[in-house]
């Protein structure tokens, strides 16, 4: 005579966030890449900021930050910077968009862009233009 026994499958009632997927290293090599690359084409909406054309007619800057596949690990900064390319923005001691270092000289802010699939805008006197 054959005993099947059954397990009682116990869910709980509230709902559990992880805050670290930790089976995730242990995914296979191309997966985990192909997950990067699917972060990494996340299309962004980047904002030109242009400064008085007068006064400073060549100088601009943006306010994007670092897109977070950069961030989250070496293999995904890896495969990242295959699709986004760090763009230095035209910038003088004038304009103030300069990023002090810690030695006290300055440099540009650079922006990352993946051209495939980022847009750019600029406002100007309240109004959106896409470029």
């Amino acid at each position: 005579m054959l005993t099947l026994t059954v397990t009682r499958l116990i869910i709980p009632e509230t709902e559990i966030i992880l805050s670290k997927f930790q089976l995730f290293p242990k995914l296979p090599h191309e997966l985990r890449l192909k997950i990067w690359s699917l972060a990494a084409n996340k299309p962004r909406a980047i904002k030109l900021l242009f400064l008085d054309p007068e006064t400073l007619p060549s100088c601009h800057h943006s306010n994007s930050k670092v897109p977070s596949v950069l961030h989250a690990s070496q293999e995904a900064r890896k495969e990242g910077l295959r699709y986004y390319e760090l763009c230095y923005e035209k910038a003088s001691e004038l304009d103030g968009y300069l990023w002090p270092r810690r030695d006290g000289t300055v440099f540009p802010r650079g922006v990352y862009v993946n051209f495939a699939v980022d847009l750019f805008y600029h406002e100007s006197m309240g109004d959106a233009d896409y470029i």
